[in-house]
């Protein structure tokens, strides 16, 4: 692989030097550990050092049996890398599941019809912070950004005195 070496010294390490121009930012990995944590790890490399960043998580994961935690907003990204991913926003575990159960639920929505849409829609937005959200007819509004689930939705729009004739998922 092209800048990265594997040597042993008592202990086995990654020696991780992706090119000549970020040498005196070399990582070296040290393999006794229980869980590694990486925060954005190919942001900033070129083509091959992502391409070796990848294997070398991959490598990690797969072939030494490691937990690595990477923290990521670049969702194209960890689906090259990852086997499972956790969604966190403001703190808080959304979702955790696989890449491929993440995209079949990111078709996913939840439908309401209702008889004050514009009110709704605005206490969507501004009271619950949903930004994800559509209108494709008058009275329906599809939230796709799934913070709450359908019983807790209908539970704050009733809550807040907005009458909703039909929830679905």
């Amino acid at each position: 692989m092209h800048g990265m070496r594997l040597f042993q010294s008592g202990h086995t390490y990654f020696h991780l030097c992706l090119n000549p121009a970020l040498r005196q930012t070399q990582s070296v990995f040290q393999i006794e550990y229980t869980l590694l944590i990486l925060d954005e790890p190919t942001n900033g490399l070129d083509p091959i050092g992502i391409a070796e960043m990848r294997m070398l998580i991959r490598r990690l994961s797969h072939e030494c049996g490691k937990t690595i935690l990477i923290s990521s907003h670049q969702l194209s990204e960890m689906e090259q890398m990852v086997d499972w991913i956790g969604i966190i926003h403001e703190g808080r575990m959304l979702e955790e599941c696989s890449y491929q159960q993440l995209e079949k639920n990111r078709h996913s929505y939840i439908r309401l019809v209702v008889k004050e849409p514009e009110q709704v829609f605005v206490y969507l937005r501004k009271t619950l912070s949903i930004k994800n959200i559509k209108r494709p007819e008058p009275s329906v509004i599809e939230i796709y950004d799934l913070k709450y689930g359908t019983l807790e939705l209908n539970s704050r729009l009733f809550a807040a005195g907005f009458a909703v004739a039909e929830i679905s998922k």
